[in-house]
């Protein structure tokens, strides 16, 4: 793979990526729900499909339950305030722009095949949840690009920014089971410490934008 297509894949794959983390004695008492955002809610049967999708399609390779469910949550996490600041932007991204940046990620390192796989085994995301990811990875960057058109960074700075003042508006929360949530990071950190099984890798990076 060259570095510039190594350079656009961990840009995809990084999306997958908002002050205040969610305290250890805080409630949650919304049952079923894994994540709580506004009005909105990644339920834990959500959470449960995909982890168990990454744990089959994994096959025979090492399988760190702690590890996938935590980049799970992030992922998840956000794609939903991703999805929601572009709604309020008016960013819309097509299925014809999804196609091209598969594509185009998928160009010298062995086809689409390999970049699922690569998503599979780097950042536990299941062939079925590629083409979201793919979407999420473009409305952040659009967001950034008008935030600040002129940036050096592509907006990714602006964009965080955004994110981070989103996720406090709608006030997510993580259920206590799976972490707490970092809005500065937008990443997932460990579960409080009175929990009996605390994750122990760390949380995936945050948002980037990379160039293209």
């Amino acid at each position: 793979m060259t570095l510039r297509h190594r350079r656009r894949t961990a840009g995809i794959v990084a999306v997958a990526a908002l002050s205040g983390a969610l305290l250890a004695g805080c409630t949650f008492d919304t049952a079923g729900a894994a994540v709580m955002a506004g009005d909105q809610r990644i339920t834990e049967a959500q959470v449960s499909s995909d982890v168990g999708q990454v744990q089959s399609e994994l096959g025979d390779a090492p399988f760190d339950s702690a590890s996938v469910t935590r980049a799970t949550v992030t992922r998840l996490t956000q794609q939903l305030l991703i999805g929601d600041a572009a709604q309020r932007e008016g960013i819309a991204v097509t299925e014809g722009q999804i196609d091209t940046l598969l594509r185009d990620n998928s160009q010298g390192s062995g086809g689409l095949p390999e970049l699922e796989k690569a998503l599979l085994t780097q950042f536990s995301v299941p062939s079925s949840a590629v083409r979201d990811y793919a979407r999420t990875f473009l409305e952040q960057q659009a967001l950034g690009r008008k935030l600040a058109p002129t940036g050096a960074d592509g907006g990714a700075k602006a964009a965080a920014d955004y994110l981070t003042a989103l996720s406090n508006e709608l006030d997510a929360r993580v259920a206590p089971r799976y972490g707490t949530w970092d809005p500065a990071t937008l990443s997932l950190g460990s579960p409080p410490t009175d929990l009996a099984s605390p994750a122990s890798t760390p949380a995936p990076a945050p948002l980037t934008t990379p160039a293209p």
